[in-house]
């Protein structure tokens, strides 16, 4: 009888309330949420969500309002050593890439056609490097360029100059002698980073000295941008596996296709060939 009273109890109360006009209101999820003055918070299914005002952005936990940081624009141009513009360098694209601290932010491709430079747009403070790959109109990569720029709370703005890409060409003669008269069979050929701590290039296989040839070029397997490299020639005798003559020096590759040191002689190691 008790537990039938006071569940009859429980009944009237709320049914007086209800004819009060009285409800019983739950928790709302948006109390206490100020969306740092940035923003209303509204509810959905049954969260808090901050709804920002312009210049803000929610919070990963949704329920904050953050400042938008300000963006900037970089104008980026460019133009070809020795061609000027795109067209005197026939030059039909380049490749622009971002890089932050070594990792890549974007890439696109602009045509000549649209003028010799691009905006960037939407950077944020920080220092960028900026890499430029042309592709001529035959196809292939022609001129390669890089730069660094940094934002600091306005635009900001910065030229490249590209360089021609070049292929090695390489002749050699030992002490002004020929390969049959100094006794040379083939010559190492390899290309090092101008410090000499990295190889970049090794011909394979090894080039055979003949007296009608005496040369090798890298052009059917590597391209090297235009710059100092260190340039490493072994003359290996027709008797023997051993080294006799060598080229070991500092040169400048220069534009594609040519070469302005002339022939490089290899100097005898002891007596040379036996």
């Amino acid at each position: 009888m008790i537990g039938n009273f006071k569940s009859l109890l429980l009944i009237g109360i709320l049914t007086g309330l209800a004819l009060s006009g009285c409800v019983v209101k739950e928790d709302d999820p948006c109390d206490g949420i100020t969306c740092d003055g940035h923003g209303t918070c509204t509810e959905y299914e049954g969260e808090a969500i901050c709804d920002c005002d312009a210049g803000y952005k929610t919070s990963d936990d949704l329920i904050h309002c953050v400042a938008i940081p300000s963006s900037y624009t970089i104008s980026l141009t460019w133009s070809f050593s020795g061609a000027g513009t795109c067209t005197s360098a026939q030059v039909a694209s380049v490749d622009v890439t971002i890089l932050e601290g070594g990792t890549e932010l974007a890439n696109a491709t602009i045509n000549c056609a649209d003028g010799d430079g691009a905006d960037i747009e939407e950077m944020q403070d920080g220092t960028y490097n900026v890499e430029l790959r042309a592709t001529g109109n035959s196809g292939e990569f022609t001129y390669y360029g890089e730069g660094s720029v940094t934002v600091n709370g306005q635009d900001a703005s910065l030229d490249i100059t590209q360089d021609p890409i070049g292929y090695v060409t390489l002749t050699w003669d030992f002490g002004g002698q020929g390969c049959t008269a100094s006794g040379v069979d083939r010559v190492r050929v390899k290309i090092n980073t101008e410090d000499g701590s990295s190889n970049l290039y090794t011909a394979t296989p090894v080039p055979y000295c003949t007296d009608n040839d005496n040369g090798h070029s890298t052009e059917d397997t590597a391209f090297f941008f235009l710059d100092n490299y260190n340039l490493v020639l072994e003359g290996v005798c027709t008797s023997d596996t051993e080294v006799h003559y060598e080229y070991n020096a500092t040169r400048m590759i220069t534009e594609k296709g040519e070469n302005n040191y002339g022939k490089l002689s290899l100097d005898a190691i002891g007596a040379g060939c036996p």
